[in-house]
Order: C-alpha cells, then structure tokens, then sequence
C-alpha cells in the first residue's frame, strides 16, 4: 500500500465545492431550484471573483483559491442553521422561491467576504 501527495491547491477549488454540496442539509436538498442556483451561481461568481482579486487587487494575508474558496464554503454553511432542525427536532419552512431567495442572498455576502475578505480596504470596492 503506498500513499500519494497531491498539493491541494492542484486539485482546484471545484472539487471543494463539488464535496461541500454533497453535504448540504437535506431540507435544502429538497429544494431542487436553490440548489441548482447554488450551483450556478457558484458557476458564474466564484472564478471571475478569484481572478479579479488575483489580477487587481493588493491582499493583507496571500491565500490561494482554494482557501479562499473554503472560507466562502463556511461561512455560506454557518447561515444553513435554518434548513437543520433546532435542539427540539422542528425546523422552520420556507417557500421553494423564499428558499432560492434566501441561498441567493447567503450565497453572494459569502462570495463577497469569503473571496474578499483578504483585501486591503483600498481595494474593496
């Protein structure tokens, strides 16, 4: 048996979020619209942004995509309390289209601070 290191930064930040959806809580996964616009605005966001920040703008602490991808992750998980039952098992519901609204609105603050978070305050515009 022999083991195989691979530099994560190689793998690219896909497979992290291709490993974090599979995780997502299960009334979220019930709703088939939110997740498929997780995924596309995960598709249309989250490159262009890390490209930006690499291409124009100065960071205080350098970090590659995939741990700037990973802190979008979890702070986009620490608002998915709602779709997980409390300490009692009840959990609130929502509409399918106030759930896409919810995950939209999460999802982009977490672009926004997880990809950019890192930049000094002269580049975040």
């Amino acid at each position: 048996c022999g083991m195989v290191y691979v530099e994560p930064d190689s793998l690219g930040w896909r497979v992290l979020t291709e490993s974090y959806l599979a995780t997502l809580p299960e009334a979220l996964v019930e709703c088939e619209p939110a997740v498929a616009a997780l995924k596309s605005l995960i598709d249309w966001i989250v490159d262009p942004m890390l490209t930006w920040v690499r291409r124009n703008a100065a960071v205080c602490i350098p970090q590659g995509a995939s741990v700037a991808v990973a802190a979008m992750l979890r702070l986009f998980d620490s608002f998915l309390d709602c779709f997980r039952p409390d300490e009692n098992g009840k959990m609130q519901t929502f509409e399918e289209r106030e759930t896409v609204t919810i995950v939209e609105g999460w999802f982009l603050f977490s672009a926004t601070w997880g990809l950019g978070g890192a930049l000094y305050g002269k580049d975040r515009i």
